[in-house]
Formats: C-alpha cells, sequence, structure tokens
C-alpha cells in the first residue's frame, strides 16, 4: 500500500475519497475536482482481482487495500476526509468499512452493509417491514432447492447471493434448468474471484423491468431517472433489447418512486448512489435488487441531453452543494427529449475477420453515441446476458416514436454488420486454426 502521507505534505487537506473509480464511477473525480475539491482514490480488493485500471492522474493518491483494514484507515491522517463514495459494485463494501472506521457523518448504516449486498437478505430485509419481495430461498444443497422449487413452482430465477451486473443469473423453467444451474453457481467464483457459498432462487417476477437511478444524502432521496427495459427472448434467455427514460409524466413513475424510497431507507442506505431494479408487477413494484453505486454501462452525456442531469452530476451536487436535494424536490417536470438505448445482440460467438464499421450506425437519426468493445481479432461471445453484449447505440430526440424508428433500423443494420466481421459458419472452424 506505501508509505503514510505525512500532515506536512498537505496539512490536513480535504477531500473525498473513491474507492473503484472505474465504470461509470471514473466520472466522479473529475466532476468533483471540477467543483474545487481534490480527491484521494482506493483500489479495492475486488477490483484489483478484475484487472480493471482507473485513471490514477485523476487523483492526488492512490492506495490499494490491503489485508489491514487499520493501516488503510491510517493513510488517511494527513487528510481531512469529507465522504467516502464507491465508484463501482466492487468497492461498495470498503467504502462502507472505510465509512465507518473513519465515522464519518456521510456514512450509511453499517450494520446493513450485508442487507445491502446479499440477495437474499435485501428481499427479507423489506419483507419484515411490509414492502412487497419475491418469494424466495437460500441454500447450498441441491436437494433442498428442489423441494423448494416443487412446492413453489417453476419458473425460478437462481443467481449467487453476491456478485455484481447478471453475473451467475439463471432463468430457470424446467426442472433441468434449476439442476444446471445450481451446479454452475456452486462450481464457480463469482465476479470477484469469490467461491459461491449458496444459491439464491427467487420467483420469476412477471412484469416490466426497471432500472431506478437515485441519490441519497440523509433524509432527501431525489430520483434522476427511471429507465425501462424492453427484452427479448432468444435461445430461452431473455436479453436487453433497449431501454428508455419515462418521465414524470407517466403514471409508473411516481408508482415506482414512491417503492424505491421506502425499499433505500430501510437498507440503511442514507448517504450517496444507488442503482435499484424493479419489476412492476400486477401486485405492485416488487424489488429485484439495490446496488448501491452509480448506474453502469449507461452513457451519461445522453442522460443529461434528455433529463438535464444525470446520476454523477446529482451525486456530486449532493455532497457539494448543501440541501441541494431538497432543492430539487417538486422539481420533477416533463423531459425535453426522450432517449433510447439499442444493446448488440450477438447471436452467435466469432473472431473478428474484420475492423468493425460503425458509421452506418451513426448516420441513423437521433444518434447520440456508440460503444462497441471489439476489434478486429477480437474474440466476440455470444451474448447470453448484459456483461457480454459486446456494446450499445444511443440515441436522443423530441419523438418517441422516432427513437422507436431508429432502434427498428439499428436491429437491420446490426444483421448486416456481424456478417460483415464475423467469418460465414463454414469457415468458422478453419479461420480458428
Amino acid at each position: 500500500m506505501g508509505k503514510h502521507i505525512h500532515s506536512t505534505d498537505f496539512q490536513r487537506k480535504e477531500v473525498f475519497v473513491v474507492v473503484d473509480g472505474i465504470s461509470t464511477g471514473r466520472h466522479i473525480a473529475p466532476s468533483l475536482r471540477g467543483n474545487g475539491y481534490s480527491v484521494v482514490h482506493v483500489c479495492s480488493k475486488n477490483a484489483q482481482s478484475l484487472g480493471i485500471e482507473h485513471n490514477q492522474h485523476d487523483y492526488i493518491a492512490n492506495l490499494k487495500e490491503t489485508d489491514s483494514i487499520h493501516d488503510l484507515v491510517g493513510s488517511f491522517s494527513a487528510f481531512h476526509v469529507r465522504a467516502v463514495i464507491p465508484g463501482a459494485e466492487a468497492g461498495v463494501e470498503l467504502a462502507d468499512q472505510l465509512g465507518e472506521a473513519l465515522e464519518l457523518p456521510t456514512r450509511n448504516d453499517f450494520s446493513k452493509t450485508k442487507a445491502r449486498k446479499s440477495k437474499f437478505l435485501m428481499q427479507e430485509t423489506i419483507r419484515e417491514k411490509g414492502l412487497l419481495a419475491a418469494n424466495q430461498t437460500k441454500t447450498d444443497n441441491l436437494f433442498a432447492l428442489l423441494d423448494w422449487v416443487n412446492k413453489n413452482g417453476l419458473p425460478v430465477v437462481l443467481k449467487p447471493e453476491e456478485s455484481a451486473g447478471t453475473d451467475g443469473v439463471h432463468f430457470c423453467y424446467k426442472l433441468n434448468d434449476v439442476i444446471d444451474a445450481f451446479g454452475v453457481i456452486m462450481g464457480s467464483d463469482n465476479i470477484f474471484k469469490a467461491k459461491n457459498k449458496n444459491v439464491v432462487a427467487q420467483e420469476m417476477l412477471v412484469g416490466d423491468e426497471f432500472m431506478v437511478n437515485t441519490v441519497s444524502f440523509g433524509e432527501a432521496i431525489s430520483i434522476t431517472d427511471i429507465i425501462f427495459v424492453h427484452k427479448k427472448v432468444i435461445n430461452g434467455s431473455p436479453l436487453y433489447d433497449y431501454s428508455t427514460i419515462i418521465g414524470p409524466e407517466d403514471k409508473r413513475f411516481q408508482l415506482i418512486s414512491d417503492y424505491v424510497k421506502q425499499v433505500l431507507p430501510i437498507l440503511g442506505l442514507n448517504y450517496g448512489a444507488a442503482h435499484t431494479e424493479v419489476i412492476l408487477t400486477q401486485k405492485g413494484p416488487t424489488l429485484v435488487e439495490v446496488n448501491p453505486r452509480l448506474t453502469g454501462a449507461f452513457d451519461m452525456s445522453a442522460t443529461n441531453d434528455a433529463v438535464g442531469v444525470n446520476h454523477v452530476s446529482v451525486l456530486v451536487r449532493a455532497y457539494t452543494r448543501n440541501g441541494y436535494l431538497e432543492k430539487r424536490a417538486g422539481m420533477d417536470k416533463p423531459h425535453q427529449k426522450h432517449t433510447l438505448t439499442s444493446f448488440f445482440i450477438a447471436e452467435k460467438e466469432g473472431i473478428l475477420i474484420n475492423d468493425p464499421d460503425l458509421a452506418p450506425f451513426r448516420n441513423i437519426p437521433g444518434f447520440h453515441s456508440i460503444k462497441f468493445g471489439y476489434g478486429k481479432g477480437g474474440d466476440l461471445p455470444k451474448t447470453t446476458n448484459l456483461m457480454n453484449s459486446p456494446g450499445m447505440v444511443n440515441f436522443v430526440s423530441k419523438s418517441m416514436d422516432k427513437l422507436l424508428s431508429a432502434h427498428g433500423i439499428f436491429r437491420k443494420q446490426e444483421k448486416q454488420f456481424f456478417e460483415e466481421v464475423l467469418p460465414a459458419e463454414e469457415s468458422v472452424a478453419n479461420y480458428k486454426l
């Protein structure tokens, strides 16, 4: 971790601490710096295991988590730490530990850290308070799992108790699916290289899916955006097709907002960002999971263009402007623009034989931005979940009809796109040789 930084160097400089400034979290430090604050980075063991690099130049000091939380806390003796903010899922637990050890007024309820991380405990915690939650069980025994499935019925969702994104999530429609998924989960590590000790089985909630991005500061909770997710089923797997942001004029907005604003305090999340996944069932909004960090892969500039703010900007303002979230309350108004994100779906795997030509996508009306994660020679996996989707295209327009038309054009062009970058079926074997 390196030597401690002495007060003679910085004279108790006021700083923010970002744990794992990767993914969307990479935008936190530049935004804080733009507001006149210095930032220290801590790389968690989880992030170290993933091998993802952060931009060290955004920070006045770069530290690493070791086996001693005491030593890590000691490294901050030179600073006046204003807040510890997780930049990604990998850093959530360490951020909680540091906030507690430093006794920060902006820390979350440490006694509920596990409830914010465990996909099982978070459901049980809100159920105890009378909120809608998924019917579920947790076990490391296949026979106990099959007994629960026989009593509660199919379909079900199996997942590791702790992980990130859609890692290890299996949708099971038959008993054989359950048996196979149990074996895969228990026989593997989660995304952070930790052994899966249990399988969580939950009823498959039926209804539209929403992702709710919020920022909390004390008793104030602000909704930055609510994302509706449209999925399409390919070979039995529900895959992200496209997503759109719904506005306050949509009757679902208030219903979902009210539910999420009850969930977060119950889980002890009183400060910082959250990305909460909800299914709007016939009974009402029901929790899939809470992620106590910023939203993931979405383009913040597209959200900003449509809504006027984004998850990062609201988070930073909450920490740097007194009473900012309270001032935002009641200011919800219809969005001036709409945004739609189209997700690439690779229906087969293969090594790219050509550099991707992204120009046709940029020419689609309403185009805002594009992200595609592979170049010539890259080993493209078949898309089975959001984690291995190769990319996305973001569109912004004042007309939702135009955005849906743009998505239709995207899907037609996507077919030709993959035909040009992937080898034909008969040549795949020869190409891999």
